[in-house]
C-alpha cells in the first residue's frame, strides 16, 4: 500500500473538529500542555488577533495530532471558529524535529513515541552515543552529548543492536543507585551497563554479576575489583568530590576499569580516574 503524500489545506477548524482530533489515540503518550501557552491563544482569538500563519497544524496518516495540540486545545475551549493552515498525512517520523509553541525536549518526543521513563531514558542514550566518540581520549561525554539530537536519540532507541540493552539497563540502574544510596546516579549507572552490554565479549551472566554485587556488595573480598569502584561511589574523597563536569565520565571511565578486571579476573584495590588526563578506556 503506498504511503499517503502529505497535503496542506487552509481550514476553517470548528470547536467540535478540534475536540475531535484531540482526541484521536487517547492511549498514546503526549507531552504536557502548557495553560499559559493555550491562554495566549484564546485570548488571539476572542480578541479576534488571531492570524493564519505558515505554521501548520499536522496529522498524521491517522488522524493524530503531531503538532498543534496548543492551538487545538484553544479552539476547542470557546464557541468560534479559525482558519488554518493543516498538514494532513505528516510523516510521523518527523515530530522529533518539529518547531513548536513550547520546545519540544527529547523527553517529551520520546513520551510521544510510546517510551516510558523518558528523562532517564533520553539521557542515558546520549551518553551511550557519545561513548565510542571519547574512547582513547580525555574528552568528556557531555562535551559529545551535547551535539546530539532527539532525531540521534529515536534512531539509536529504533535500532534492535544497541536499543534493546539501553532500555534494559534503567532497572538495574535505578536498584544500583538505590542501594548504594546516591540516587543521582541511576542515569549513569544505567549508561555503565549499557556500554557494557552492548561492547562486551563477555556473556549476560557475568554482566549481571557485576550489576547485583555493584549493588548490594555481597561477597566481595578485599580485592574485588566491583568492591573497589563500590567503595569510590560511596566514599565522601570518591565519586562526591568530583566536579560536576566531570561526574558522568569518571564514573564511566572507572566504571569500565572495574568491569574489565572483574571480568578477566584481575584484582584491584582502588581505582582513579584524573579528570582532563587520563583516557576513557574501551569495554573488554
Amino acid at each position: 500500500m503506498p504511503t499517503p503524500q502529505m497535503r496542506v489545506e487552509e481550514v476553517k477548524i470548528s470547536p467540535s473538529m478540534a475536540r475531535e482530533w484531540l482526541a484521536v489515540s487517547p492511549e498514546r503518550n503526549q507531552r504536557s500542555i502548557q495553560q499559559r501557552n493555550v491562554a495566549k491563544i484564546l485570548h488571539a482569538i476572542e480578541t479576534g488577533e488571531w492570524k493564519t500563519t505558515h505554521q501548520a497544524i499536522a496529522l498524521d496518516p491517522t488522524g493524530f495530532v503531531l503538532d498543534g495540540r496548543h492551538r487545538l486545545t484553544a479552539i476547542a475551549a470557546q464557541r468560534k471558529s479559525v482558519r488554518a493552515l493543516v498538514a494532513f498525512d505528516a510523516d510521523p517520523e518527523t515530530f522529533g524535529v518539529i518547531d513548536v509553541g513550547r520546545a519540544r525536549t527529547p523527553g517529551d518526543s520520546l513520551r510521544i513515541a510510546g517510551y516510558t521513563d523518558v528523562n532517564v531514558l533520553a539521557a542515558t542514550t546520549r551518553q551511550v552515543l557519545a561513548y565510542p566518540e571519547v574512547v582513547g581520549t580525555n574528552s568528556t561525554l557531555g562535551s559529545v552529548a551535547a551535539g546530539l539530537t532527539t532525531a540521534d536519540v529515536l534512531i539509536a532507541l529504533a535500532n534492535p543492536e544497541i536499543g534493546k540493552f539501553i532500555q534494559d539497563s534503567l532497572r538495574p540502574g535505578y536498584v544500583i543507585s538505590r542501594d548504594i544510596g546516591r540516587f543521582g546516579l541511576r542515569t549513569s549507572a544505567s549508561v555503565l551497563l549499557s556500554v557494557i552490554s552492548i561492547y562486551t565479549k563477555h556473556g549476560p551472566d557475568a554482566q549481571a554479576e557485576f550489576a547485583a554485587r555493584l549493588g548490594d556488595g555481597v561477597n566481595l573480598n578485599a580485592t574485588s575489583p566491583i568492591r573497589a569502584y563500590r567503595q569510590w561511589l560511596i566514599a565522601e574523597g570518591g565519586y562526591k568530590s568530583i566536579s560536576g563536569t566531570y561526574r558522568q565520565t569518571v564514573f564511566l571511565s572507572n566504571g569500565i576499569r572495574a568491569w574489565n578486571d572483574y571480568s578477566e579476573g584481575r584484582p584491584r584495590k582502588a581505582l582513579r580516574h584524573r579528570p582532563g588526563v587520563d583516557h576513557m578506556p574501551e569495554v573488554i
